[in-house]
């Protein structure tokens, strides 16, 4: 019995990114040197690596194409963009090379502990010393008291002079006492008559000053400034660009969309779902070199009751209807016509139903334009 197969890896088998090198960024995907800064070198390489990768649509790995040919769209669009690469490439530089975190110039090394032996002279032996042991109290002094002497009825002159009595300083404390007593009082009585009192419910409040009002006027606190609102930005559409072969390639992700359509994932690859009536519209903005001929082709999915309904596109210089099919083998099903853009520079294409379709039966996946070489 033979074992599984390997899992197929697009970036290594058909673009040579190796799997060490992961995950991959706009300049490993497109095969150019990092913050390469020509725009002529960058768009060469996405047109190189685009033509690539659509020699193996119609191959066995054909379900892995999709997806590659959207990140390599991607990455074209943001690094020939004069505001979207810088911000871009600063931001790989950050992941790529982070600053390095340098220790706090303030914090210190804890200093290490130091042993009693360390600092003690040599030879000196810890065992030597006498265990020190508590020594007992002094008995506490306990203080003995005179019995009092009582002296005789004498006069003041028979007494000694060293045996005088001093004169007591309570009076003059009571004086001074009564004296702040008396400050205090009257201060209080100051204090009252020039402060407004007003009495309430047999206690006193405090009459603050207040701004003159009418009678029915109620004073209220002002309203906080209102905050301005917030307005979003608008999305701003990415030109596509024409590639080097003379193809323009309009993809789910590269689309400006309005109504009901969602953007989902099916399989690998990115489509734009939940069309419903001709108010669905999806808008893209692109850029042409060489104008001329060119085969459109729609890829999508159907479903059975899609059949006979009709989408409208328009190139800028014109439009057209396409006629929806069923589903008549399982994958997405295409649908060409032939259309001619008589003059250069930028365009907006637009696609959208022309009647309303049954819900969840249209997913478009995306849009070509090919240079037409027949007559």
């Amino acid at each position: 019995m033979s074992g599984s197969p390997e899992a197929f890896d697009p970036y290594l088998q058909w673009l040579g990114i190796d799997p060490r090198a992961r995950p991959v960024n706009h300049y490993s995907l497109l095969g150019l040197p990092l913050f390469e800064s020509d725009p002529a070198k960058i768009a060469a390489a996405a047109d190189q690596r685009m033509g690539l990768i659509r020699q193996y649509q119609a191959g066995p790995r054909g379900v892995h194409t999709q997806k590659l040919l959207n990140e390599l769209a991607r990455a074209k669009i943001c690094l020939l963009n004069d505001v979207s690469k810088p911000a871009y490439d600063q931001a790989l530089h950050q992941l790529l090379y982070p600053p390095p975190v340098m220790p706090s110039a303030t914090a210190a090394p804890p200093k290490p502990k130091r042993k009693l032996e360390d600092i003690m002279p040599p030879g000196w032996d810890a065992s030597a010393l006498p265990v020190q042991q508590a020594m007992p109290l002094p008995p506490r002094a306990i203080p003995q008291y005179e019995q009092p002497t009582y002296l005789k009825a004498a006069s003041v002159a028979e007494l000694p002079t060293s045996g005088r009595q001093k004169k007591s300083p309570m009076p003059l404390i009571a004086a001074l006492g009564g004296l702040v007593v008396m400050i205090g009082v009257f201060g209080a009585l100051l204090i009252w008559r020039l402060l407004p009192w007003q009495e309430v419910t047999g206690d006193f409040e405090i009459k603050m000053p207040q701004q003159p009002t009418t009678q029915n006027e109620v004073v209220q606190a002002p309203d906080p400034m209102p905050m301005p609102p917030v307005e979003e930005p608008p999305a701003e559409a990415v030109v596509v660009l024409q590639e080097g072969s003379g193809e323009v390639n309009l993809t789910p992700s590269t689309a400006l969309v309005a109504g009901d359509i969602v953007r989902e994932v099916v399989g690998t690859g990115e489509t734009l779902a939940k069309w419903s009536s001709p108010k669905d519209i999806a808008e893209w903005q692109y850029k042409l070199v060489k104008p001329g001929f060119f085969e459109l082709e729609l890829n999508y999915i159907s479903h059975s009751s899609l059949a006979g309904k009709q989408v409208k596109v328009g190139w800028g210089e014109g439009s057209k209807a396409i006629r929806l099919r069923g589903p008549e083998s399982p994958g997405p099903l295409r649908e060409t016509v032939i259309i001619v853009v008589k003059r250069g520079g930028q365009h907006t294409f637009m696609l959208r139903p022309t009647e309303s379709l049954p819900p969840d039966t249209f997913q478009f996946l995306s849009i070509r334009l090919i240079p037409a070489t027949g007559p």
